[in-house]
């Protein structure tokens, strides 16, 4: 019965991908973002809210931003990992702006990697042919994809010792600039097992910076119904180092990370995404009730660590190439 519960778990956890991969589909239908890709991996568009679609907004530009800024820090010299990467398509997005660092790695559970793969491969169009001519599909079963600038490989993020086989197997360079970049995984994570994950990082690469979009203030009400959701759906959050966003900046230090910083995402949108941008997307949609997508940015965060005593990039000005 217990590993049928955390089947059943993995299942849900997995289907928090589907269901975000179909909210940007949606956002970007509507014109937030440009992503020529999306439509790839997305199985249908699920309609949402204002305040959702502003957030998705709010979440890829700043991602986006954080990613260029490595790669542009380190004249693309560097790599960038994607732990928990689902059906994310920033890596097509990055070349179409010449911006890809030396490798991009894309690690997942194996039913999702395996299914991004059969994707690809179904739909043999832009996102396949932008890998180039050297692309190896990984076994018989199709659980990824290498090729020299980019490799789609299967882990379980909760057993480090298959993660760094994966790594390993992605022929990176341990001793290059490398960016890691993890959105909404670590919550889902049992702290046993983010703390292993999150220390084995800051010790494996020389110079590594950590990019983590996850949950924070979850102490009131509104992270309560969050809770309540999430547990319905099998889906539970782990919160004991997600509580604020003090709690983020300890649980990383403790693993080792030199520098961190920590903003939430309603300051974030508020103070570090350009004006131009925010007049630009609150056009699309009238949003009645402000207060909704304040209190929505408010449990979410952006955290940024170091390895190193250098934190080459920080959340003060984002600048991204989206549109």
């Amino acid at each position: 019965m217990a590993c049928a519960n955390a089947q059943l778990t993995d299942n849900a956890v997995t289907s928090t991908n589907d269901d975000a991969t179909c909210s940007k589909s949606y956002a970007v239908s509507l014109g937030y973002w440009v992503d020529p890709y999306i439509k790839t991996v997305c199985k249908q568009t699920i309609k949402k809210t204002p305040e959702i679609n502003r957030g998705y907004f709010a979440r890829v530009y700043a991602v986006r931003a954080l990613v260029e800024g490595f790669i542009n820090t380190h004249q693309r010299k560097c790599q960038v990992v994607s732990l928990g990467a689902g059906y994310d398509t920033l890596f097509w997005n990055l070349k179409d702006h010449g911006l890809l660092p030396v490798k991009y790695v894309e690690i997942d559970i194996a039913t999702v990697t395996r299914q991004k793969t059969f994707m690809l491969l179904r739909k043999p169009g832009n996102m396949l042919e932008a890998l180039g001519e050297e692309v190896e599909v990984l076994g018989v079963a199709k659980l990824g994809i290498q090729c020299p600038h980019y490799a789609l490989l299967p882990a379980d993020l909760r057993n480090t010792n298959e993660l760094d086989k994966q790594l390993q197997a992605a022929s990176l360079d341990f001793q290059l600039p490398t960016l890691v970049l993890v959105e909404c995984v670590l919550m889902y994570l049992p702290e046993d097992d983010s703390n292993r994950l999150l220390g084995y990082l800051a010790q494996k690469f020389s110079h590594c910076h950590l990019v983590n979009y996850d949950v924070t203030n979850m102490s009131d009400r509104f992270a309560q119904v969050m809770l309540e959701n999430l547990g319905s759906r099998q889906c539970p959050l782990h919160i004991q180092d997600c509580v604020s966003d003090s709690a983020q900046m300890e649980r990383l230090k403790r693993s080792g990370w030199m520098q961190v910083s920590v903003k939430d995402m309603n300051n974030l949108y508020n103070t570090s995404i350009p004006h131009e941008q925010r007049t630009r997307i609150e056009k699309i949609e009238m949003l009645d009730e402000v207060h909704l997508l304040s209190e929505l940015l408010k449990h979410y965060c952006i955290c940024i660590a170091s390895n190193t005593q250098d934190l080459d990039i920080t959340c003060a000005s984002l600048t991204s190439s989206i549109s």
